[in-house]
């Protein structure tokens, strides 16, 4: 049996989005945060205790977008849409584990267990490890039409421009924010979008879309901080 082509990517890079695009074009894939998402196993992992699975196999996505976009976005998810869900047992549990993330953005890309030091390290052993077809944020929001036909060719899979435009144009920032508010969404995404806070656009999974919102989110030291990190790895992954 042939596998199912999978996406890997560091959460808030843009897998939503990706996967709309997809699903309205009829593409179904598997998708993976590896150990690096918001569930139970993952939450709040060291970047240096990562485990990667065999990364062997078929056809491989490898989504990515610049860290210090990624540490912001991953800011508001846990703090604005995580923390708010926490039963109390579990937060407890969290808490007493030292798991609870820093509550304010400049500590919050500091830390080892939340921050942008975090994403690198994923991204590194991604880009090293996976034999992957690239996808990168900043290229899907310059040339959406010809990223999504570079994949699809990849993947083998074939939509005529008009499909893929039409798909693209469906599934754009301004109309995904609107299915947020109206929980108009398909069967396999339910759950997947909403907001905790309905008067607080920190609390929607569509939140700002934009690449390089970093700049006008981080105050200047912490600015300097995610590029000396940045510049550590001497990666732009």
């Amino acid at each position: 049996m042939t596998e199912k082509p999978i996406c890997i990517s560091y959460p808030k890079s843009g897998r939503t989005w990706l996967r709309m695009i997809l699903n309205t074009l009829d593409i179904d894939l598997e998708y993976s945060h590896f150990d690096t998402g918001a569930d139970r196993k993952s939450w709040g992992k060291k970047f240096d205790e990562l485990e990667f699975p065999c990364m062997q196999r078929g056809k491989v996505i490898f989504l990515h977008r610049d860290p210090r976009d990624v540490v912001v976005s991953m800011f508001y998810e846990f703090t604005k849409r995580q923390l708010p869900i926490l039963d109390p047992e579990q937060r407890n549990k969290y808490e007493a584990r030292g798991l609870i993330p820093p509550l304010t953005l400049s500590e919050f890309v500091r830390s080892p267990r939340f921050g942008i030091e975090k994403t690198i390290v994923f991204n590194i052993a991604c880009k090293n490890n996976l034999n992957a077809f690239v996808l990168t944020y900043e290229k899907m929001m310059e040339v959406s039409v010809e990223s999504i036909s570079s994949m699809l060719d990849y993947l083998g899979e074939t939509r005529a421009s008009e499909e893929i435009i039409n798909a693209i144009q469906e599934n754009d920032f301004k109309s995904m924010r609107k299915r947020e508010v109206t929980g108009d969404i398909p069967a396999n995404m339910i759950g997947r979008l909403g907001p905790t806070n309905p008067s607080d656009i920190n609390s929607y999974k569509v939140r700002k879309g934009i690449v390089g919102g970093w700049v006008t989110e981080m105050d200047i030291e912490t600015q300097n901080y995610a590029n000396k990190i940045m510049a550590k790895y001497d990666k732009t992954v």
